[in-house]
């Protein structure tokens, strides 16, 4: 819708979640990708709403900045197994509408703005991960709780540095 990615969740699913991945490679070294949320699920009910890179496709592996419960998780999975990098700090819709991934000399930061420019580091950590060829992607979903109405996921200007990821 307008240059828009809306993620409608089907009521009354559980652990099921949508999404949108890059089918390119793009190298995040020294660099960043970041997109306008504009709108996440029921946070109530155990709505999630996540902004991912994806280091390899065959392991499972990925960075993820999630919204999930009114929290905000960011987190490492490497073959499956989830390392908890940093969670607990309250989303706010107004203060937190742009998120950010970047990567600068082997430290990521994860980033959030109110305006897409003026950017607060959440977490930033020293991380031995390969960025040159990643997959960013959007999802949503709900996670332990049959709602009825979950809502729905928005994401705007998806961008990887200064270029669209999907272009």
């Amino acid at each position: 819708t307008g240059g828009e990615l809306v993620i409608r969740l089907a009521p009354n699913q559980i652990d099921k979640r949508a999404g949108l991945i890059s089918t390119n490679p793009y190298d995040l070294r020294g660099d960043r990708v970041f997109v306008e949320v504009t709108t996440v699920p029921d946070q109530s009910a155990g709505g999630d709403t996540t902004l991912i890179v994806t280091l390899s496709r065959t392991e499972n592996s990925y960075l993820s900045f999630e919204v999930e419960v009114g929290q905000i998780t960011i987190a490492l999975f490497q073959s499956s197994v989830s390392t908890i990098l940093s969670s607990g700090t309250p989303y706010d819709a107004v203060e937190h509408r742009w998120w950010q991934i970047r990567e600068s000399g082997g430290t990521f930061f994860f980033e959030t703005a109110p305006d897409g420019t003026t950017w607060t580091t959440i977490h930033s950590q020293q991380l031995s991960i390969d960025v040159s060829a990643v997959h960013p992607s959007l999802a949503a979903g709900m996670n332990g709780v049959a709602d009825p109405n979950p809502g729905e996921a928005h994401y705007d200007n998806f961008n990887r540095g200064t270029e669209p990821v999907c272009n």
